[in-house]
């Protein structure tokens, strides 16, 4: 699993800051600042409310934020691993703002999906978590062209 390191912001009475800020995670060989921006320029990454919930997304063998081309009809593998910091309530895809649950709670903190994801139309797609403690995470979509 990718190290993972940085701050959030925290409430303080000292600041000006009334809510914990959220996180953005990159999906990076190593910590260098050549390896961070590759995966920012890349769409490697994704963001979370404030935990720090890890999250791997790939549509046959994509990773998050990559653009692909296939046949309409296709049935495309995807592969989803998730690891929270409470347990995970539900995981859901988002196809162009429109939302299906894939997995719901079973008390797992852990979680590795596959299946597949039948493409009928260009789209793009990302996956949310929401753990039981209501924290979120969000992926980069991968951009799906019908040919």
């Amino acid at each position: 699993m990718p190290k993972a390191t940085g701050l959030s912001a925290r409430p303080s009475r000292f600041t000006n800051i009334p809510y914990r800020g959220g996180l953005a995670a990159v999906i990076a060989p190593e910590i260098t600042r050549e390896a961070v921006f590759d995966a920012l320029y890349h769409r490697r990454c994704y963001a979370t409310s404030g935990a720090r919930t890890y999250l791997d997304f790939r549509l046959a063998g994509q990773r998050m934020g990559s653009e692909m081309k296939v046949r309409r009809g296709d049935s495309l593998p995807y592969e989803i691993t998730t690891a929270g910091t409470d347990l995970i309530a539900s995981v859901e895809f988002v196809r162009n703002d429109r939302q299906g649950t894939v997995w719901t709670h079973d008390g797992r903190d852990f979680l590795r999906l596959h299946g597949e994801l039948t493409i009928d139309a260009s789209c793009w797609v990302y996956v949310r978590i929401t753990q039981t403690d209501r924290h979120l995470a969000w992926s980069s979509p991968i951009w799906v062209d019908v040919t």
